[in-house]
Formats: structure tokens, sequence, C-alpha cells
């Protein structure tokens, strides 16, 4: 059984600036990075909780970072 801890909106939020910054990027570096594709003020927006990011650009923002989904979301499976 996978249990997945709840997260407000704010923490993945908090997580999705973390991956970045992780990365030693900048939201100017990201824009710069993806050619345009993500833009810094979309970035922040969703690190700000200001814009929802819908599962589809959740996981292309993953695959950009080259991380799992479930880090850049913070959440962790334990299993049981």
């Amino acid at each position: 059984m996978i249990i997945i801890p709840e997260r407000s909106i704010e923490e993945i939020a908090a997580s999705i600036k973390a991956v970045r910054k992780s990365k030693g990027m900048t939201l100017r570096d990201v824009e710069i990075a993806s050619a345009g594709i993500w833009k810094a003020v979309v970035i922040g927006s969703y690190e700000r909780c200001d814009r929802a990011l819908s599962i589809k650009k959740a996981i292309n923002l993953a695959n950009f970072y080259q991380v799992p989904l479930d880090e850049l979301l913070g959440l962790h499976h334990e299993y049981s």
C-alpha cells in the first residue's frame, strides 16, 4: 500500500521553488535554459501560489528539471 501524505498548495509551491534552487537556477535562468518555454513570471507565479499548475505542466516541469514528479511536488512515498 502506498501512503501519500497530504500537502497544501503552499507546501507544493515551496517544493517547486526548492527544486529550482537546488538546480542553482534563478527564475530568469529557467526562462533562458528553456528557450522561453517556461517564462520567469509563470514559474514565479507557481512558486507563489498565484497560478494553478496542471498535471500536464507539472510533468513537463519535472522533466525540465530532470526530477521525478513526486520530488517536484514534495511528495514522499512510504511503503507498507
